[in-house]
């Protein structure tokens, strides 16, 4: 389920996170349904434990991500989360998640 492009790898629909966070240098995630939301959940999750940390980007069009990202600031300030997730990242453009993975 990976196909090259210029040298760089690009997951195609369909694979589990699980599947890819051997072969990937970020997840980049775009405004979406419940299967969307479910994936990004699972992969913060992931990046709490340990277990993912690249970047972890959220394309926040029009504010779509920003529910979740108050969520995070008061789970965080609330000291429900057991470690600061600095690999996750709530971007407004596509500017700056070209940026952020250089």
């Amino acid at each position: 389920d990976v196909e090259r492009a210029g040298g760089k790898s690009i997951q195609v629909a369909g694979t589990s996170i699980d599947d890819m966070l051997p072969d990937v240098d970020a997840f980049v995630f775009l405004p979406g349904g419940i299967d969307v939301f479910a994936s990004g959940i699972h992969l913060l999750n992931l990046c709490e434990e340990g277990v993912f940390s690249k970047p972890f980007l959220l394309l926040n069009i029009d504010g779509f991500w920003s529910p979740l990202q108050h969520l995070m600031q008061k789970m965080g300030s609330e000291n429900y989360l057991s470690k600061p997730m600095n690999n996750v990242c709530f971007c407004d453009s596509v500017e700056s998640i070209a940026k952020t993975v250089g």
